[in-house]
């Protein structure tokens, strides 16, 4: 089975805001969120050319993304867990054990649609 549930933290060991609760479960899968610790697993699939060629984003990312640019993501979505209470999702598949994606909400979009200038 996957990895034991977690308190959620940023990678400083703070609480992640009021998500304090472990993460979510499927029958397949573990919905956490992300961490710094994630680092190298969400790289290898941003920092793949052939994937970026697939990813909608404002930004050109058709060369991959840099492993600091896939660094600064990651501690966007801690810092929106504590700031909004929400963020992306690290997904894992519960079988192995092993971080295979993620998901959710783009703090970016979903608060400038929330809260208009």
């Amino acid at each position: 089975m996957g990895s034991a549930p977690q308190a959620a933290r940023t990678s400083d060991g703070a609480a992640i805001g009021a998500l304090t609760a472990p993460g979510r479960y499927t029958e397949r899968l573990y919905l956490r969120p992300l961490s710094i610790d994630d680092l190298d697993a969400i790289w290898r699939t941003l920092g793949n050319a052939e994937v970026q060629r697939h990813y909608v984003d404002i930004a050109d990312h058709s060369a991959g993304w840099s492993k600091e640019s896939t660094e600064r993501f990651i501690r966007n979505c801690e810092r929106s867990w504590t700031e909004n209470g929400f963020s992306r999702w690290g997904v894992e598949l519960r079988e192995i054990g092993e971080l295979v994606g993620y998901s959710g909400l783009d703090p970016s979009t979903t608060c400038r649609r929330l809260n208009p200038p």
